[in-house]
């Protein structure tokens, strides 16, 4: 697979952290990623336990370079202006940005 750029975020309700990657992994398996922090996020699973994507994917033999990266409230806007073709978004930790955030249990205990 060719590489592109997608972009991961990683963060709480109260900050979006945006990072852009370079990647040749497929979609298909960076959705099992998202999918694993989910599941750890909803069940009440520590920070700890939180893959790396970075070492799981080029274990796997696969590309994940950083780009470039927004660490402010307004990540989202930073990486539309910035980055309009980047298509691909994954939560990395969990609650997603969404504007319904307080509907997803906090993860670790942070509340």
């Amino acid at each position: 697979m060719e590489n592109r750029l997608i972009a991961l975020y990683d963060g709480t309700c109260c900050i979006d952290d945006f990072f852009v990657i370079e990647t040749n992994a497929p979609e298909e398996r960076l959705k099992e990623l998202e999918s694993q922090c989910l599941d750890i996020a909803l069940n009440g699973g520590s920070e700890d336990e939180v893959p790396s994507w970075l070492d799981e994917l080029t274990d796997e033999g696969f590309t994940f370079d950083f780009v470039d990266g927004c660490d402010n409230p307004d990540a989202k806007e930073w990486l539309a202006a910035e980055y309009p073709d980047v298509t691909e978004i994954y939560t990395k930790r969990y609650p997603a940005p969404a504007e319904d955030t307080y509907k997803i249990p906090m993860p670790y205990g942070w509340m």
